[in-house]
């Protein structure tokens, strides 16, 4: 009789791995991917393992992907939500909605100090590493690439023109983020984080459809 192996996920392990995550989101966020340590991210969430980081996800590359794949799913979920909205009200092709439908989960989510985290930690590493994750191109995500289609297909410019003008909107999302999280002074205290949204937004869509001189 053959034995059956059963294996189970200990919740405390899942627990702190997910702490991790968040931790490190928010760390790589506010001081960027080379002013943090494996062992500031341990020390966030209170363990005193200095290698809690290697033990639960090897590398610090592997742990970058596992911030990643910690949000896509979310990320996804919330565009193919918008889509379909927007194909139910016959704007689904429509330039600036699609706009909205790519940037708006990125604005919506924040971590427990009301911070961007994941939009911040997210642009960070893009502009970074000038462009997006490996994982981020290969992890299923069909509406995300349904809506980015859409998108591509109204634009002026390809090739290198249209990723040099994608770099200076991702610079804008991040600095957005920003203001909304941290550069709140006097000068800008007329100003909600819808309206800081709905102004990104305009900037953004004027950035990639400028035809080439």
């Amino acid at each position: 009789m053959a034995t059956i192996v059963r294996t189970r996920t200990d919740p405390r392990s899942e627990a702190t791995r997910v702490a991790l995550i968040e931790a490190a989101e928010s760390l790589f966020a506010r001081h960027g991917f080379d002013a943090v340590s494996l062992r500031q991210i341990g020390a966030a969430i209170g363990s005193g393992n200095t290698r809690v980081v290697a033990y639960h996800f090897g590398t610090k590359d592997d742990f970058i992907d596992a911030i990643y794949r910690h949000r896509v799913p979310e990320m996804e979920a919330r565009r193919r939500e918008l889509l379909a909205e927007a194909d139910a009200a016959g704007r689904g092709e429509d330039l600036e909605t699609l706009s909205r439908i790519i940037s708006q989960p990125l604005f919506e989510q924040k971590d427990a100090d009301g911070q961007h985290s994941y939009g911040r930690f997210l642009c960070t590493m893009m502009l970074r590493d000038r462009g997006p994750s490996p994982m981020i191109l290969t992890t299923p995500s069909p509406a995300t690439l349904t809506i980015w289609g859409r998108i591509q297909e109204q634009l002026p410019v390809k090739g290198p023109v249209l990723l040099m003008r994608l770099h200076i909107v991702i610079a804008m999302l991040h600095d957005a983020f920003r203001l909304m999280d941290n550069v709140r002074g006097p000068q800008f205290a007329g100003f909600s984080e819808e309206q800081i949204f709905e102004d990104t937004i305009a900037m953004t869509l004027a950035a990639i459809q400028t035809p080439l001189r």
